[in-house]
């Protein structure tokens, strides 16, 4: 895992929780990721989407996010993954930009 387990978009600010290795219902293995989203402005922040890119095994979206986030909240965006991706990149997009 990278040294680096947060960033920023504007305002907002995501930190990298929690990542484990889990079985499904179907007893694949997986890798569960967790990560805040803060939003530090004093206005709410909406059109928040996420992803989680991938080398070559596509992109994943949230099991559990919102779309938007009121000031001084805070809320965890939940990633199921494939056990066999290799490097992942978390993306956030809100509003007119992204990072």
């Amino acid at each position: 895992m990278s040294d680096e387990q947060r960033g920023r978009s504007s305002s907002l600010l995501a930190e990298l929780l929690s990542v484990a290795l889990d079985v499904d219902d179907d007893d694949r293995d997986i890798i569960r990721v967790i990560i805040a989203i803060t939003n530090e402005s004093s206005v709410p922040i909406s059109n928040i989407e996420s992803s989680i890119d991938t080398i070559g095994k596509g992109t994943y979206t949230a099991e559990r996010s919102v779309s938007s986030i009121g000031p001084g909240l805070t809320r965890n965006f939940h990633f199921v993954l494939s056990n066999d991706l290799g490097h992942w990149v978390f993306n956030l997009s809100h509003g007119n930009g992204s990072t």
